[in-house]
C-alpha cells in the first residue's frame, strides 16, 4: 500500500472524523503485516496534516481579509457604476400673459 489511502477523505463534520477514525482502526486490524500498519498510520498523519492545512490557510486568509477588507472594498466600489435616480423630462410650464 505505498499509496495515501486516505487522500479522498474531505474534512467534515465530526460524525465524518469519527467514521475515519473507525475505518483506519479496521484496517490496521485487517492489515498482513506491520509495514501496511504504519503505512495506514502515515496515511492518516498525511489526512490530518491536510485538514490543519486547510484549517489554517483558511484562518489566515480571514485575517487578510479583515485587514485588507477597507481597502478592497474602496477600491471596488470605485470601479463600479455609482446608482443615480432615473432622469424624467418634464413639459415646460406654459404662461399666459
Amino acid at each position: 500500500m505505498p499509496y495515501d489511502k486516505y487522500r479522498n477523505w474531505k474534512p467534515g463534520t465530526p460524525y465524518e472524523t469519527d467514521r475515519l477514525k473507525q475505518q483506519v482502526l479496521e484496517d490496521i486490524l485487517n492489515a498482513e503485516d506491520e509495514t501496511d500498519k504504519l503505512e495506514i498510520l502515515d496515511s492518516f498523519e498525511a489526512y490530518v496534516e491536510r485538514v490543519n492545512t486547510a484549517e489554517l490557510a483558511e484562518h489566515l486568509s480571514n485575517q487578510i481579509l479583515l485587514g485588507a477588507g477597507p481597502f478592497l472594498t474602496g477600491a471596488i466600489l470605485s470601479k463600479l457604476p455609482s446608482s443615480m435616480p432615473i432622469s424624467r423630462p418634464r413639459r415646460a410650464p406654459v404662461k399666459i400673459p
